[in-house]
């Protein structure tokens, strides 16, 4: 549809054209698309939100060759997709020279900027807290554990029970022997 628009709107990029504009089968004959019998009306009130895959262009040079290519291909107005880029250049160099030209999408781009930063950051605090949680739960098990492994050898302690007990029982008796010896 965006390629077939009509001469009126040959300044229009895809962005506003897709917010703006929806199809309708009469219309004005200025609102005409190329080729075709389908007709363009403008949205008076408010614009249509426009959605598109986004990629982080801090990933790999695929998405970043990418993430430029559709901002190119949404605010630079074209005809033909070989429009878009300069020949011999990236979509990246592309979008540097450009920039100037078309301010909306410079701001969009800091848009985007803006909004991959703060979800970087975000993915690094989650990280960072799973991290953390990760190190306690580990720190708990160790408490729990400290003492698995550990065999305790009940002949050893009841035999210390009775060694202590006889020694007892003896001092007692021995005592006993001298209190009958002072009352004698």
């Amino acid at each position: 549809m965006y390629p077939q628009r009509p001469d009126k709107l040959e300044d229009t990029c895809l962005y506003d054209l897709l917010a703006w504009y929806e199809k309708c089968p009469k219309g004005s004959e200025d609102l005409q698309l190329q080729r075709s019998g389908t007709y363009l009306r403008r949205r008076t009130q408010k614009p249509y939100i426009v959605t598109h895959r986004t990629l982080n262009p801090n990933k790999s040079d695929e998405d970043r060759e990418m993430y430029f290519y559709q901002l190119l291909k949404l605010f630079k107005p074209w005809r033909d997709e070989s429009d878009l880029c300069t020949e011999g250049k990236t979509s990246y160099e592309t979008f540097v020279e450009e920039q100037l030209n078309y301010p909306a999408m410079k701001e969009y781009h800091e848009q985007q900027v803006h909004t991959i930063s703060q979800d970087e950051d975000f993915d690094r605090a989650v990280k960072e807290k799973v991290r953390q949680l990760s190190e306690e739960t580990a720190v708990a098990k160790d408490e729990e554990t400290a003492l698995e492994g550990c065999v305790i050898n009940h002949a050893e302690t009841t035999m210390q029970d009775l060694l202590e007990s006889h020694a007892n029982a003896t001092r007692q008796d021995n005592s006993s022997d001298d209190d009958l010896q002072q009352k004698y």
